[in-house]
């Protein structure tokens, strides 16, 4: 499978657990930081970590200290569910195509099946 196909799948994927995309986001590339870190909280409180802030609806704080501290969170919380990977606010901050779809591919492969979650997204 091509990326453009692994691409289409992941984008899909998240809108159908009930992650916010625009229409104009169909690649890996597209996920900007801040639809990152929506998506990324959104799966993680799927998956049952409320510990967490949520994210999926807000936007990030403008001021850096807040945004590291923010994305840092999310790195724990993705390293809590065994992520063997090098995680940190650096990869929400500054994302790359090819470590959002390794991440995105552990995330999603964690979540509750289909029917459990995403129930409330129309």
């Amino acid at each position: 499978m091509g990326n453009d196909e692994a691409d289409e799948i992941l984008i899909i994927t998240l809108r159908q657990v009930g992650c916010e995309l625009p229409e104009e986001c169909r690649t890996a590339e597209d996920l900007t930081t801040e639809l990152l870190v929506r998506s990324v909280s959104h799966c993680l409180h799927a998956i049952g970590d409320h510990d967490l802030p949520e994210y999926s609806k807000a936007s990030l704080p403008r001021e850096m200290s807040s945004r590291f501290r923010a994305c840092t969170s999310l790195a724990e919380g993705v390293k809590k569910l065994g992520f063997k990977e090098e995680i940190s606010f650096h990869q929400f901050l500054y994302p790359t195509q090819k470590y959002t779809r390794e991440l995105f591919a552990f995330i999603l492969e964690r979540l509750p099946h289909q029917g459990s979650i995403g129930a409330g997204a129309s």
